[in-house]
């Protein structure tokens, strides 16, 4: 591993996995030992980038695939770890807490019902030892994460520094990929191969993805998802320094080459159906055709290298997931319990090329049966209603008022639904648990959210609550 990181980096970068581990371990255990335990969620986020790799290095094998053109194998790392133990320490002190109210509990029960089910479905269709690694790898851990989130974020004010550390933890794993894997940061589009039909074949050179947040169809849509809630850290705090972060994260989304990634973030466009948010959108909306314009030659060579038209039948990606599927409806003998993870079943689309559904419902039915989907299905669409109630709320916001920012993971977690449904991503495996936590932290926000609207805990902001009180005065 050493050499190989070498191969990529050099010195500077296998420095700076080491650093970054060691300082950020460090930092991790001193905030756990003075029980400063928001500072430790944060700070287990922020080490995504570095985490990941050391699990790639040290982590448990909990089942490896030998294919015939590449061989995988999926690891439980460092960062279940991490989660797992701040768990612990937070039970051992009584400070791990259920949600307290209906919709939060719901949630709850959803998903143990989920892990329950794949745990049961990777029993039935893999040895024990990797059944168990497996379905704690897909959710046994992000239970785990979810009544770290209940137990932790007490007001806005707590998932504003979560957002802050995960926005910072994307920057650092552009970072990691520039110094430790040797990428350039800004890529030509020249550089991307495409095959003769402007279709997708040849075209995965010099793609910018892999590390936490996974290869480059799933990172784009991470990227869609953390541009909206920038925009939405942005409305709420005023601060420029986001528009920085927005303009960096959106050069990166059109590094990674993914149409997908690219028309999903249209979807912030969703945000003027509420009337809190309306008239900061439309003016987002109306500077970035402005910006977009003296650009657009530039967006234009990024998303024609890999083929592109507003004419869906002649793009040959879009026309193969449709062969994808016509063909897994009409074979496929859907086995209650699935095939289990990383046993997915190989389509061959013509003599040279095969391929997987890229869906990650699909993917859920396939690795953990009717059950793992029905469960997890209800927990996404749930989570939307929960999150479509909180935007609509129509009493007034306070400085910081609880669930402001509700619209803003709404229309994340229907980018990822929309981007899940339509590219390349998986909750399951193969795909780094570092990313599919930050799809987790955006479904969620809706318990999150629910929990703050039941609380009586006070705002940290001395401007918020004097505010709280006046108005509770009034009323």
């Amino acid at each position: 591993m050493v050499e190989k990181a070498l191969s990529f980096g050099g010195w500077p970068g296998l420095i700076l996995l080491m650093s970054g581990n060691l300082f950020g371990i460090y930092a991790w255990l001193l905030f756990l030992i003075r029980q400063k335990y928001k500072e430790t969620l944060f700070c287990l986020v922020l080490l995504f980038p570095f985490t990941f790799y050391a699990g790639r290095v040290l982590g448990i094998v909990s089942y490896y695939t030998d294919g015939s053109v590449d061989s995988f194998d999926q690891r439980i790392g460092l960062t279940s770890l991490l989660i797992t133990l701040l768990g612990v320490v937070l039970l051992v002190r009584g400070r791990l807490k259920r949600p307290n109210n209906r919709s939060g509990r719901i949630i709850e029960l959803l998903m143990w019902c989920f892990s329950i089910s794949v745990t049961v479905s990777q029993l039935v269709t893999h040895e024990v030892s990797s059944a168990i690694l497996l379905s704690f790898g897909a959710t046994w851990q992000f239970l785990i994460f979810f009544y770290l989130l209940i137990s932790l974020l007490e007001n806005e004010q707590d998932i504003l520094q979560l957002l802050k550390a995960v926005f910072a933890m994307s920057l650092l794993n552009i970072l990691v990929r520039v110094v430790a894997k040797g990428e350039p940061w800004i890529l030509d589009p020249r550089s991307v191969r495409v095959s003769i039909d402007a279709a997708t074949f040849g075209s995965e050179a010099s793609r910018v993805g892999s590390g936490a947040l996974g290869l480059a169809a799933s990172y784009s849509g991470y990227l869609a998802i953390l541009i909206t809630l920038a925009f939405g850290v942005l409305w709420l705090t005023k601060k420029k320094k986001y528009v920085v972060y927005i303009a960096i994260a959106g050069v990166e989304l059109l590094n990674t080459f993914t149409r997908g990634g690219i028309l999903v973030v249209s979807l912030f466009g969703l945000l003027v159906l509420f009337k809190r948010t309306r008239r900061y959108v439309l003016k987002v909306m109306f500077l970035s055709f402005i910006t977009a314009i003296p650009l657009s030659g530039i967006i234009w060579s990024y998303l024609a290298a890999r083929g592109f038209s507003l004419d869906f039948s002649k793009l040959g990606n879009v026309t193969d997931r449709i062969k994808l599927y016509s063909i897994f409806f009409d074979n496929y003998a859907f086995p209650f319990w699935g095939n289990g993870i990383l046993n997915r079943t190989v389509f061959q689309l013509s003599p040279w090329r095969s391929a997987v559904v890229e869906n990650t419902y699909v993917d859920v039915l396939e690795s953990g049966g009717v059950l793992a989907l029905f469960f997890f299905a209800l927990i996404s669409v749930y989570s939307v209603y929960v999150l479509i109630r909180l935007s609509r709320r129509r009493e007034k916001i306070t400085v910081w008022g609880k669930a402001s920012l509700a619209p803003y993971f709404l229309v994340a977690l229907i980018q990822w639904i929309v981007f899940a449904n339509t590219t390349s991503t998986s909750i399951m495996a193969y795909f780094p648990y570092e990313g599919m936590a930050i799809f987790w932290i955006v479904c969620f926000s809706a318990a999150v959210f629910m929990n703050m609207r039941h609380t009586s805990v006070p705002f940290q902001i001395r401007v918020a609550r004097q505010s709280t009180v006046n108005y509770e005065a009034k009323h």
